[in-house]
C-alpha cells in the first residue's frame, strides 16, 4: 500500500514515483530441495500462514507491455506471458542493483503485481537503509545495466537462468519468468514507450 508519495520524475518513458509504503507479507509454507541436485523432497504447508507487516521506503512505476513476444509465443497464455515477464524485469534489476547502489542487493525487495504491468522495489525489511532511493536515483541506469545482462546472457531456456533472471531470495520459486519478454519490455522503456494502468490510485493503493 502507496502511503506517501515523496517524489516522482520520469525515467526514459517511465513515470516512476518514490513513496513510503506499508507492505505485509504472507508465508505459507516452504519446500525442501537436495541443494545439490534441486530435487524437491518435501513441501510443507504452514497452517496458519505467518503474516507480518511493516513501513518502508520504494519506488513503483507501470511497464509497457511485450507485445511481439506475445505473438510469436501462441502456445503460451497470453497472461503467462506478462506475469514473467514483469516478474524477470523486477528480479534482474534488483538482482544487479549492487552495481549501483555498493552492495546489499540481497535487502531490496520488490513485487510485480501480476500481469497489471505495475512492479514495486523497496527496502525488504522494517527500518530504511536507503537502498532503494540510491537505486531510484540511478533507475536509468539500472534499467540499462538490466537490458544489457538479459540481451547478453548465453542461456536458451524460456524462463532465463541464475545469470539473468533468476534470484535466490524469491518467494515464487522463480515461477514465472520469461527472459524474451523481459527484453522486449525494457527494450520500449529504453525507447520511451509508456503504458497505462486502470484501477490504481498512487495516493493510496494497488487496487
Amino acid at each position: 500500500e502507496i502511503l506517501n508519495v515523496i517524489d516522482e520524475k520520469k525515467v526514459f518513458g517511465l513515470t516512476v514515483q518514490y513513496c513510503d509504503l506499508e507492505i505485509i507479507e504472507n508465508v505459507v509454507g516452504y519446500t525442501i530441495e537436495d541443494i545439490y541436485t534441486s530435487e524437491l523432497i518435501n513441501q510443507k504447508v504452514l497452517d496458519p500462514p505467518i503474516e507480518y507487516t511493516f513501513k518502508t521506503k520504494g519506488f513503483v512505476f507501470r511497464l509497457p507491455k511485450p507485445k511481439n513476444v506475445i505473438t510469436d509465443c501462441s502456445e503460451i497464455p497470453c497472461d503467462e506471458i506478462l506475469m514473467g515477464a514483469f516478474h524477470a524485469v523486477e528480479h534482474v534489476l534488483i538482482e544487479s542493483s549492487s552495481m549501483l547502489t555498493g552492495g546489499g542487493s540481497s535487502e531490496i525487495g520488490g513485487i510485480s503485481m501480476g500481469d497489471s504491468v505495475v512492479v514495486f522495489v523497496y527496502h525488504g525489511a522494517k527500518g530504511v537503509s536507503g537502498l532503494s532511493k540510491l537505486l531510484y536515483d540511478k533507475l536509468s541506469e539500472g534499467i540499462q545495466r538490466s537490458l544489457e545482462i538479459l540481451i547478453g546472457c548465453s542461456c536458451t531456456s524460456i524462463d532465463g537462468c541464475p545469470r539473468c533472471t533468476y534470484s535466490y531470495q524469491c518467494g515464487n520459486n522463480n515461477q514465472p519468468l520469461h527472459k524474451m519478454g523481459a527484453i522486449e519490455t525494457l527494450q520500449l522503456v529504453v525507447k520511451g514507450i509508456q503504458t497505462k494502468v486502470t484501477g490504481y490510485d498512487t495516493e493510496k493503493s494497488f487496487i
